[in-house]
């Protein structure tokens, strides 16, 4: 009985020490979008990737989206996941750009993109995403996207097959999707409930 009683304890321990290093790292990605949003550090900072990085912006679907944007050939655009930002694929991206245009985005109230009161689904950040391919005139795009980026380049690929050359979607369920109802009751994705709760994250 004692033993349970130390474990139990000790897993209580180990989940309280995981939640405040979360509520850290949460706080640190919160300070840096703060910071990104009021123009005190700069959101396309491309060291490290070369001279053919360019860190640009332009106005879509009614919001300011960052992108950071280098390489020739077929473009292949990058969707980040949560709680990252087009940084995400910082080591890949100067690899890819030896052989295609290589587009990073900020999703919308990430990074340098303009954050909103609303307009956070994926179907309205494919869009966004999809007035950026037009503004850059790019044609045949392949997306990656990660984690919410994956949900956003599924979203995209529904919506605009045209214009769409392929996609890759990483590490994310699918709502809609055979799997999606199931991994909602997976104790270990507590985190996405937590983010919908409405004014608590």
């Amino acid at each position: 009985m004692t033993e349970t009683t130390v474990l139990v304890k000790g897993r209580d321990r180990r989940s309280g020490d995981i939640f405040l290093a979360l509520l850290v790292f949460m706080g640190l990605v919160t300070a840096r979008s703060q910071a990104l949003a009021q123009g005190q550090i700069s959101p396309g900072t491309t060291t490290g990737l070369g001279k053919d990085f360019k860190s640009e912006a332009a106005v879509v679907n009614g919001i300011r989206l960052h992108y950071v944007r280098g390489g020739k050939g077929p473009p292949i655009i990058l969707i980040h996941g949560f709680p990252q930002d087009w940084l995400e694929y910082r080591a890949v991206m100067p690899r890819l750009a030896k052989r295609f245009t290589v587009v990073s985005v900020d999703l919308r109230g990430v990074g340098g993109s303009t954050a909103t009161p609303s307009g956070y689904d994926a179907a309205n950040m494919a869009e966004d995403v999809h007035q950026l391919v037009l503004a850059l005139k790019l044609e045949r795009v392949y997306l990656v996207g990660h984690d919410i980026g994956g949900m956003v380049a599924y979203a995209f690929v529904r919506r605009y097959p045209q214009v769409t050359r392929g996609a890759m979607i990483l590490d994310v369920p699918l709502p809609g999707i055979a799997g999606w109802d199931g991994v909602q009751d997976d104790p270990s994705v507590w985190h996405i409930r937590f983010h919908q709760v409405p004014s608590l994250p």
